[in-house]
């Protein structure tokens, strides 16, 4: 951790801040509404009778599912990731859809359900392949998903040292789950969360306080919601997962108060992105995973130029710098925290939904966010910059 930090800090002196943070509110400010709403990236499109013009903004790398997302014929379903549970012998598939829709497994049928649909499929030793046929269906349209698991018996049968595969067989399009355009479902979910919000009110606050007004709301509805603590509510829209969190169908980590503050703060027309820090992983020579930190899933978003930090599990509305009142990055917190002349200065905007006051506290005067900040902010992490 001593390395690191003085890593940073050499990075630092060599750092002009004024002129760092003018390139990156030029850069960011081209691509905010690109990253926090994909479909206001789409740039404008000349077309004549024999050639067609496209314009791409110079600042937009692209890879195939970003250039799919931008060019290619929308589908309104798309498979984006697959979870196997060998304890409940099933298999969880995920979809990228704003339509919802079926499987359907011979005469039974599996309701997709805020984009996640769960089958029951054997995922024994037995040294042969199991294979099961599904059909999705969505709005009339059906199409083929097979899935199929080759267990470890199968492959030290043939000689081969392999845990096992488990594979999913579909002509319908892949999306990354990271990538996935959450934009077009916002849309669906934007006059309810709006309406929840406060339509008139909204109008009325800038930006700033439009953010901490989001925040304030959405916080509070979760902590008067009950917790079922027996079931992890998961999902990719924040109204969704509102809804059955107020039914009380579970409870919800960092990354369902993440989501449902980024599709709250754009239902409220302020660009927001998810962050994952992602820890370090090691395995054991029986296999354990060892890290030396835990994961977690922060948030920041876009106001006057420039990406913003909160976390809304922690509550922490905004950091500041003491004497400035500038909120900061997720990237300058967390070169500030590294930072022994620097990191007794920062300020915290932390809200507390018992007596709904803002509090600002510096992390000098406060062993509750050294604490949480120790434990997730710490300087092993990747950043992983989600929709």
């Amino acid at each position: 951790m001593a390395g690191c930090g003085s890593d940073l800090r050499g990075w630092q002196a060599d750092w002009n801040p004024d002129q760092s943070r003018q390139q990156i509110t030029q850069s960011e400010q081209a691509g905010a509404l690109a990253v926090a709403d994909p479909e206001k990236a789409r740039a404008p499109i000349n077309k004549s009778n024999d050639s067609v013009e496209v314009k791409i903004s110079p600042r937009l790398f692209l890879n195939f599912v970003d250039y799919a997302r931008l060019y290619a014929p929308k589908t309104s379903i798309a498979l984006t990731g697959a979870r196997l549970d060998t304890t409940a012998q099933s298999v969880s598939l995920f979809f990228d859809t704003s339509e919802g829709g079926v499987l359907r497994c011979g005469n039974r049928t599996v309701p997709i359900v805020d984009g996640c649909a769960n089958v029951e499929f054997p995922l024994d030793d037995k040294p042969a392949i199991t294979r099961k046929l599904l059909v999705v269906v969505e709005r009339g349209r059906e199409t083929s998903l097979q899935l199929e698991y080759y267990p470890r018996s199968f492959y030290a049968s043939h000689g081969i040292d392999n845990p096992g595969v488990f594979l999913v067989d579909t002509t319908l399009a892949r999306r990354s789950a990271d990538r996935a355009d959450q934009s077009r479902l916002i849309e669906a979910d934007r006059s309810k969360i709006r309406s929840f919000l406060g339509e008139e009110t909204l109008g009325k606050l800038s930006a700033k306080d439009r953010a901490i007004h989001v925040l304030r709301k959405t916080t509070d509805a979760i902590e008067a919601y009950p917790q079922e603590m027996s079931h992890l509510i998961q999902g990719v829209r924040g109204l969704r997962i509102m809804e059955q969190l107020a039914a009380g169908k579970g409870y919800i980590a960092c990354s369902g108060k993440s989501i449902v503050a980024r599709d709250y703060l754009r239902a409220a027309d302020i660009p927001a992105r998810l962050i994952g820090l992602k820890a370090p992983k090691t395995i054991a020579d029986n296999n354990v995973s060892i890290y030396l930190s835990e994961d977690h899933t922060t948030s920041e978003v876009f106001i006057d130029g420039k990406w913003r930090w909160y976390d809304p599990t922690f509550k922490y509305f905004y950091a500041r710098m003491d004497g400035s009142d500038d909120w900061l990055s997720l990237w300058e917190v967390f070169c500030l925290l590294h930072d022994p002349k620097q990191r007794d200065n920062l300020v915290f905007g932390v809200y507390d939904p018992q007596t709904k006051q803002l509090r600002e506290l510096k992390i000098r005067n406060d062993k509750t966010i050294q604490q949480n900040l120790s434990r997730y902010l710490t300087s092993d992490k990747t950043l992983e910059f989600l929709k």
